[in-house]
């Protein structure tokens, strides 16, 4: 029997290395835009580091894709 501590990163599925390698990328990506940013709205502007402005555009971005999104086949129509 082997011990349940041992860990054989030989036997990690793919997944795990593609979250590996994206967690390093966000990692990276957050220490080389940490100055700050501008974004000057019609009423308001505001300042926060790049990274957190860029995190928010993909957020709307993903929120305006869900909401956007018709209903195919398998939806039921």
């Amino acid at each position: 029997m082997g011990m349940q501590g041992d860990v054989n990163i030989k036997n990690w599925p793919p997944r795990v290395w593609v979250a590996l390698a994206l967690l390093v990328l966000i990692v990276i990506f957050i220490f080389q835009n940490g100055q700050t940013a501008t974004v000057h709205l019609p009423f308001i502007a505001v300042q926060a580091p790049m990274w957190i402005t860029l995190l928010a555009c993909v957020v709307v971005g993903i929120l305006i894709g869900v909401l956007g999104r018709r209903k195919s086949k398998a939806d039921g129509k």
